[in-house]
């Protein structure tokens, strides 16, 4: 987009992401602790990726231990997310989706018999799945009600949907990134709240260390402060952790669960 055009892009989707903010939306919390710890002096990603990959893994192995699964990953771009089930355990079939091949066909996941199909996710032949999966995918996708109709089609019984998306108060943390933000409103439209779980991902810490340590440097400035002070940042991934526990307000992302309508 132009400049001009970025400018009133923020403009609307911040007044769309208040406007969205009211409906209530029931939450849980991430509920990691010295495990992020331990990981955030190392951590290069950005806070609120360190706990969402943690949740991640706790809740596949929670649904799907013990069992076989067909995996389903919509917008999967290198096909990074199987690191996830294999972590958690998970065996079976993956097929990965995506409109540009990027797909990592090197990479050796003995559990997961890997396939990938080049198209759109509203296009393709698509199997059915024990789980569907998106990190960080819907909102790039222009009718992702439709999409989000149709994978809740393709789900087996006891299956899940499962969607890492952007929070509508981290406009500030990924600015003109995607086509939307999911605030509260726009959650409730798109899902079954009967069937789904929503669990926030991040905090004070986590959106401020994200909007003035990447957002606005790598994003406006075309500087990139994590790779020049790895250890410093490092730390403050740390205590950004500790700042959302105190203050778990503004989160950055959701993951959202939902279940398979078993009528």
């Amino acid at each position: 987009m132009a400049p001009f055009d970025r400018v009133r892009w923020l403009f609307r989707n911040a007044g769309r992401n208040l406007l969205g903010a009211f409906p209530s939306l029931p939450t849980e919390r991430s509920g990691v602790g010295s495990e992020a710890a331990c990981e955030a002096r190392s951590w290069r990603g950005s806070p609120s990726r360190l706990v969402s990959d943690m949740v991640l893994r706790r809740e596949l192995a929670a649904v799907f231990a013990g069992r076989s699964v067909s995996i389903l990953d919509v917008g999967c771009g290198s096909g990074g997310a199987r690191r996830h089930f294999a972590d958690a355990g998970l065996s079976g079939t993956y097929l990965g989706v995506d409109i540009d091949d990027r797909f990592d066909r090197e990479g050796v996941w003995p559990s997961l018999e890997s396939q990938f199909v080049e198209s759109d996710a509203h296009m393709a032949d698509l199997p059915q799945a024990d789980l569907v999966f998106s990190f960080s995918a819907l909102e790039h996708i222009p009718e992702d009600r439709q999409l989000i109709e149709r994978l809740r089609g393709v789900l087996q019984p006891r299956g899940i949907q499962m969607h890492v998306v952007p929070a509508g108060w981290a406009l500030v943390a990924y600015l003109w990134h995607g086509y939307r933000h999911y605030h509260c409103g726009a959650i409730r439209a798109r899902f079954d709240m009967e069937r789904t779980r929503v669990i926030a991902i991040g905090g004070v810490g986590s959106l401020l260390l994200h909007t003035l340590y990447i957002a606005i440097p790598e994003m406006l400035l075309r500087v990139n402060l994590r790779s020049r002070m790895p250890g410093f940042y490092g730390l403050l991934v740390a205590l950004a952790l500790k700042v959302d526990r105190v203050l778990p307000f503004w989160p950055t992302n959701y993951v959202v669960i939902e279940r398979a309508d078993e009528a």
